[in-house]
């Protein structure tokens, strides 16, 4: 019985190879990234000599389920996405382009995995690189490996960042209603919120800020924008 259990983990190891470095989109899908863990925790189960069919259901049974279960709540969920947005994510498997990969994001102390594709990519976005999630469209998140924008580091002193932190507290901020273009969440009337002065297209601050550091164009008419406080301003 051993040598079945061997052959189990031989096959989720290989699996986990393919989908690591081939380009088949199958093999990472949300109904079958659970196969090699599930695979391994059969074997392994197996070899710790727990019995059939105890091994099967606690081992691969157990563990593909709960993580096909986890990964399309966790993608599938639009208040699931909406934290994900603009996050950093460390690519776990190659992207390639047209092709399906995946990331990992630091969630906490610990990381979620999710199925990732990039547009507009000319060749792979190789494992161990940094990626942003733009959006969510199902189970996939949107990338980009565009970072030449954006990380600004601020040069100024700390008296000088000190009094224009303060000067912003005093400035009016504008009270906004209505659905961010961003995460499509409502904003209340607050100051959590800014529009777009060409458009008055509406975005939380947070992230057309974030946004803006990449893009550097409003999300809904693609006009050229610049920051003022709190503000946004054609550029």
């Amino acid at each position: 019985m051993e040598e079945f259990y061997t052959y189990i983990i031989a096959i989720a190891v290989v699996y986990y190879l393919m989908a690591t470095l081939t380009e088949f989109d199958f093999l990472i899908s949300p109904l079958t990234l659970g196969l090699p863990y599930g695979l391994f925790a059969w074997g392994l189960s197996g070899y710790l000599g727990t019995e059939e069919p105890a091994a099967f259901g606690l081992g691969f049974g157990f563990t593909y389920g709960v993580i096909t279960i986890l990964y399309i709540f966790m993608t599938s969920s639009s208040s699931i996405q909406k934290m994900y947005l603009l996050k950093d994510g460390e690519v776990t498997i190659n992207i390639f382009p047209n092709k399906f990969g995946e990331i990992k994001v630091k969630n906490g102390e610990s990381f979620d995995f999710l199925q990732a594709k990039a547009v507009g990519i000319t060749k792979p976005i190789v494992k161990g690189s940094f990626v942003k999630i733009e959006k969510f469209t199902g189970p996939t998140a949107f990338v980009t490996s565009e970072y030449e924008s954006i990380e600004i580091e601020d040069n100024r002193g700390a008296l000088i960042k000190g009094i224009t932190s303060f000067i912003r507290l005093l400035l009016p901020r504008p009270k906004i209603s209505g659905v961010c273009m961003i995460c499509y969440g409502t904003l209340t009337r607050s100051k959590e919120g800014t529009k777009c002065p060409n458009c008055g297209a509406v975005a939380h601050f947070d992230h057309i800020e974030d946004w803006l550091k990449m893009k550097k164009k409003c999300p809904n008419c693609k006009t050229t924008l610049n920051m003022s406080g709190r503000i946004l301003e054609l550029a």
